[in-house]
């Protein structure tokens, strides 16, 4: 009876595994709430493919994250929100902010630092809005932001801002990287935070703003932190 119990946790571990792999993308949780540039969150390894599990949780919260690079690649950057009741209508936006990239085209909730531009992704418009079904902890989730896929080519330190223009707030799911490359640590994490992503208990509130939002909300203060798993 062990025995047999034992050869059953491999077979599901090494299911898990192939699924992990076949999900591409390594789930993160949000461990603080930036406030602007010089506080953003770290990403470690920008190339790899990582998903941050995250919230805006008030109706002026910005996220910054922020990565380096030392050799020109393509950015991957992507944005989903839970499949749940109340985000049918969620669309935040994302900014990446480095350097060689054009002047962003709308006015956005924080100051773009010298020498810097801004390339904005939106709300694609599509209806019925696509959804994404996520093999590993199977979940759905919505789609509708455009992807950002561009070549990075001037090294320096590039940005991710999250926001939402009307002040809306709720869950997201920001990913990032596309090369697939796992340790045994990101697996052991992985199924770590799996009975967290499969729950949504990792959702915080969805709300909507009682009051018009300040056009610009940026304080860029603090220090830089590094991202934990």
């Amino acid at each position: 009876m062990g025995r047999h119990w034992g050869l059953r946790v491999i077979f599901y571990l090494v299911l898990g595994f192939i699924s992990f792999s076949a999900a591409a993308h390594i789930p993160m949780m949000e461990q603080k709430d930036s406030t602007g540039f010089k506080d953003a969150v770290k990403i470690p390894k920008p190339g790899v493919s990582r998903a941050i599990y995250a919230n805006l949780d008030s109706a002026a919260d910005v996220d910054y994250y922020s990565f380096e690079l030392s050799k020109p690649m393509t950015g991957h950057v992507s944005l989903l929100v839970p499949y749940l009741p109340g985000y049918e209508d969620f669309y935040p936006l994302f900014a990446v902010v480095g350097p060689g990239l054009p002047p962003a085209e709308i006015n956005l909730p924080f100051e773009v630092p010298p020498n810097y531009g801004a390339v904005v992704q939106h709300a694609t418009g599509a209806a019925p809005r696509p959804t994404f079904f996520e093999p590993f902890s199977r979940k759905n989730y919505y789609r509708g932001m455009e992807e950002f896929k561009q070549e990075l080519v001037q090294p320096g330190t590039y940005y991710i801002v999250v926001w939402h223009p009307a002040g809306e707030y709720g869950a997201y799911i920001l990913g990032y990287g596309d090369k697939e490359w796992f340790s045994l640590r990101d697996w052991a994490n992985t199924f770590k935070l799996l009975p967290a992503i499969r729950s949504d208990s990792w959702v915080g509130k969805r709300g909507k703003p009682s009051s018009p939002v300040p056009a610009n909300r940026n304080c860029g203060c603090g220090r830089q932190e590094q991202l934990t798993k």
